[in-house]
């Protein structure tokens, strides 16, 4: 749904948005990197 990305503000894809917040945007991060993002968010 492309109304739904825009509203996230993306503007380029691939796009990572994670508890409705954008973390990342018109990049494809490695491994590393996703893990970095997403490790502070596990509860």
């Amino acid at each position: 749904d492309y109304g739904a990305i825009a509203g996230y503000g993306v503007m380029r894809t691939p796009a990572l948005v994670v508890d409705e917040t954008l973390v990342l945007s018109g990049r494809v991060p490695t491994a590393a990197q996703v893990h970095d993002i997403l490790a502070p968010r596990v509860a």
